[in-house]
């Protein structure tokens, strides 16, 4: 592997655990649970999230003929309905946060249950487990964005010290990640 692939998968994995504990630091706990209170906003998120999208992606795969990788490509983005960029991108329409972090937390805990599942289904030919599936999404999404809660449940004080650091460190690295992909 040459090393500007090397710097682009590492760049990756910090932008995902940055933009997640960046999310954790700013989240709170009650404005997310009052989120998740909201029936509506959850079966929709659940619905399109999990079934609706992922069944589209998976008809678009049968109508267009794509080549095996595009397939499986399609199919993860299907099955994983929120991006790690989506806190700085509701932040910056100044949407709202407590709504967004309910999102990332039920999107997240359904993509670690969900996809494991769904994966060898929908992939034909996909031999991994379940655990292989579910490790990096515990570890990629859930723990940063849990570490980022507890400090800010533990430590209102502190969270916010840490966040705009956590911020500008995700921002560097993002150009970072562009400029190995590019």
């Amino acid at each position: 592997m040459k090393p500007l692939d090397i710097a682009l998968n590492v760049s990756l994995i910090l932008f995902m655990v940055g933009n997640l504990l960046d999310m954790g630091l700013l989240l709170k706990l009650q404005e997310a649970i009052r989120a998740l209170r909201d029936v509506r906003f959850v079966t929709l998120s659940l619905l399109w999230g999990f079934i609706l999208l992922p069944g589209l992606a998976y008809l678009l795969t049968v109508v267009v003929p794509l080549e095996p990788p595009y397939v499986i490509g399609l199919l993860l983005l299907a099955l994983a309905p929120c991006a790690p960029f989506l806190p700085p991108m509701v932040d910056r329409a100044r949407g709202d946060m407590g709504y967004t972090a309910a999102f990332m937390l039920l999107a997240s805990v359904a993509t670690v249950a969900y996809m494991p599942l769904a994966v060898p289904v929908l992939v034909k030919g996909f031999s991994a487990g379940a655990w292989t599936i579910a490790k990096p999404l515990l570890f990629f999404l859930l723990v940063p964005l849990a570490v980022g809660v507890a400090i800010q449940f533990r430590s209102a004080s502190v969270a916010s010290k840490l966040q705009p650091i956590v911020k500008k460190a995700t921002g560097v690295d993002t150009l970072l990640m562009l400029a190995c992909a590019w």
